[in-house]
């Protein structure tokens, strides 16, 4: 059977051919979606009851959460709205020759502007979460934060909204805090993830950006993913250059080490910076 995301909210297409739902909830008004081992008629073999060893099928655990996934740039357009900053991704795109048709994400999926509606769609698929990235540069335009907190409350407040309106529609809220667009300032000042200062600079701005939304969102987010698929950004961002920021070298594996030196302190940045807010908390 398919699991089919909607294409204009991004959505990550899932498609399950020896997998069963277990106890998935049914909308009224929705079409049953039946697997091809259970019959059509009225002797529907109850999905709960089928034993993965007479089917050889398996059967997802009570537990298992049903959602979509998207990155903010992928999807929420509004690029240049709000007080936004530049990302690595814009710069990316609009030098164009990197992208199919020299395509960009001024506009997008418009989730920007869309997301209520988005979030019906995703309602009518039953879905439980939603998995989305927060764009680093719409919440710190330079990428900074420092001793004086200087957020975009235009973006922190969209971000408040889509979160409330998940939770009214019963779709927990899951943030990825990084999903490769990195604030173009800070590339230009300490070359992004390959910052060599031994300052850390990099590592700490990601921990002030960290905490401003734990801050701005904690109250009602309880999952958080650091950073998504680091190997993307570390192979094809620093190595190859197909994918912001474009870098290409002869020697990656030299060239990469303060990337490799910055990425391994974030899962533990994160960690620690959301204990010492919440310290009787797990994170």
């Amino acid at each position: 059977m398919a699991l089919v995301g909607m294409a204009s909210v991004g959505f990550l297409c899932l498609i399950f051919h020896k997998f069963k739902p277990h106890h998935r909830p049914h909308q009224e008004g929705l079409p049953q979606i039946v697997d091809s081992h259970e019959r059509s008629d009225d002797t529907t073999t109850d999905t709960t009851a089928t034993s993965s060893s007479s089917t050889g099928d398996m059967v997802f655990p009570d537990n298992f959460v049903w959602g979509s996934a998207t990155s903010a740039y992928q999807v929420e357009g509004a690029a240049h709205e709000a007080g936004r900053g530049l990302s690595i991704w814009d710069t990316f795109c609009y030098e164009g020759g990197h992208v199919l048709n020299n395509e960009t994400g001024d506009v997008a999926c418009d989730h920007y502007h869309r997301f209520h509606s988005d979030i019906q769609l995703m309602k009518r698929l039953n879905l439980q979460a939603y998995r989305f990235s927060i764009s680093w540069s719409r919440i710190l335009p330079s990428g900074y934060a420092g001793k004086n907190r200087l957020f975009n409350q235009a973006g922190i407040d969209f971000y408040n909204q889509l979160i409330d309106a998940l939770i009214q529609n019963d779709i927990e809220p899951w943030i990825t805090l990084f999903h490769w667009d990195l604030p173009q300032h800070l590339q230009d000042d300490v070359d992004g993830w390959l910052d060599s200062s031994g300052q850390g600079t990099i590592v700490d701005a990601f921990g002030d950006y960290a905490r401003t939304c734990f801050e701005a969102f904690g109250d009602r987010v309880k999952h958080w993913i650091t950073l998504n698929e680091p190997w993307t950004v570390a192979v094809h961002g620093h190595n190859d250059g197909i994918k912001a920021p474009g870098r290409s070298h002869k020697a990656p594996m030299k060239h990469t080490l303060p990337l490799t030196i910055n990425f391994w302190p974030m899962p533990k940045r994160r960690q620690s910076t959301m204990t010492s807010m919440h310290p009787n908390k797990g994170a």
